[in-house]
């Protein structure tokens, strides 16, 4: 999926989403990106999240991102990335 920058919003993201892949009934979307530097999952909620996601990859113009679908009372559960893996996406 491309998602441009420029003219993206969260609203109009998390839309495209869920009209490309529909949750079932009463599941919540939950969509998150690797940060490198912190080396965690970050989630992305908010214009002022998006905004940021973009900023820390303007370089590579490249976002590993990752969405789940969850039932309220769940938590995602993110893939372990290694930290040598870690090493080599931050150069």
């Amino acid at each position: 999926m491309v998602v441009d920058s420029d003219t993206s919003n969260f609203k109009d993201l998390v839309d495209e989403i869920v009209d490309k892949y529909p949750p079932r009934y009463k599941e919540l979307v939950t969509v998150v990106y690797f940060d490198e530097t912190s080396e965690n999952y970050l989630e992305v909620k908010s214009d002022q999240d998006l905004f940021a996601m973009f900023e820390k990859h303007v370089d590579s113009k490249e976002v590993v991102m990752y969405i789940a679908y969850t039932f309220a009372n769940e938590m995602p559960e993110w893939p372990i990335v290694p930290k040598k893996l870690v090493k080599t996406l931050s150069t």
